[in-house]
């Protein structure tokens, strides 16, 4: 059985991203992944956003769950006789009984409604098709800023806010996928530069014979790939900034690996 802390997001070194959503109250894959580096920055933020949400209500049934298999054993004492001299002391497995029991007790009806959904153990119609099953399907969440806001679901509405440390950390770590700091001469082209830009180089470069390959304009002849760090780089794409062939903007989208959006 799936789990929520079995609900990561991305695989396969962080190219592909889980679409994670709920079916009868479980954790389940149903869309393709997204590519990571072929996504928008809206999609995949949108994604982690509705992944968000599918955890936290798997993580909330768990705990319900949890919850209800320890509340229904019989209440322990709610003190033990272990202190110095024989005094009482607060017995742990009481609080925890009585902390499984508050969060039964305080269970809201949606999350009744999942919890039931996921056991199986809704009542039926005539037919003999649950009644009140759970069905995750939030809208969309709205327009937020990718990398630095997220949007949470409260089963209702969706809230946007800031985002933690560990969810920048995340969405770094997709971007390093999406914009590697080391690519092909190719990939540079299709990923970081516009078609005109790269015919404006090629024609500028060689104009009869269709210029040199993209890897030696940046980094020497022989060398397969563009190193997004190098001085020999940064040199070329100012000589390009000087010469009209590309903008001071793009330049700079190069040299950070990735557009302000995409």
């Amino acid at each position: 059985m799936i789990r929520a802390s079995d609900m990561i997001d991305a695989y396969r070194g962080g190219r592909l991203l889980y679409c994670w959503t709920l079916v009868d109250g479980h954790p389940r894959c149903v869309c393709a992944p997204l590519d990571v580096a072929g996504a928008t920055h809206a999609d995949l933020a949108r994604h982690l956003a509705l992944n968000a949400a599918a955890r936290a209500l798997a993580t909330a049934a768990e705990a319900y769950e949890a919850a209800a298999f320890l509340s229904g054993a019989p209440c322990p004492t709610a003190t033990l006789p272990i202190g110095q001299d024989g005094d009482p002391v607060p017995n742990p497995a009481y609080a925890a009984w009585a902390n499984a029991g508050a969060l039964v007790a305080g269970a809201s009806q949606e999350l009744l409604s999942l919890v039931a959904t996921r056991a199986g153990t809704l009542p039926v119609d005539g037919l003999g098709a649950p009644v009140g099953a759970f069905v995750f399907d939030p809208p969309d969440p709205p327009a937020f800023a990718p990398g630095t806001e997220t949007a949470d679901w409260d089963g209702t509405a969706w809230t946007v806010r800031p985002v933690t440390a560990d969810e920048a950390s995340a969405w770094a770590a997709l971007m390093a996928v999406k914009y590697p700091r080391r690519m092909s001469a190719s990939d540079l082209v299709v990923r970081l530069l516009t078609p005109a830009e790269w015919m404006a180089i090629v024609a500028d470069a060689h104009p009869t014979a269709g210029g040199p390959a993209l890897g030696n304009l940046l980094v020497g002849a022989g060398t397969q790939y563009v190193d997004l760090d190098s001085a020999r780089t940064a040199g070329q794409l100012q000589d390009w900034v000087d010469r009209g062939l590309i903008t001071a903007d793009r330049m700079a989208w190069i040299l950070t690996g990735m557009p302000p959006a995409a």
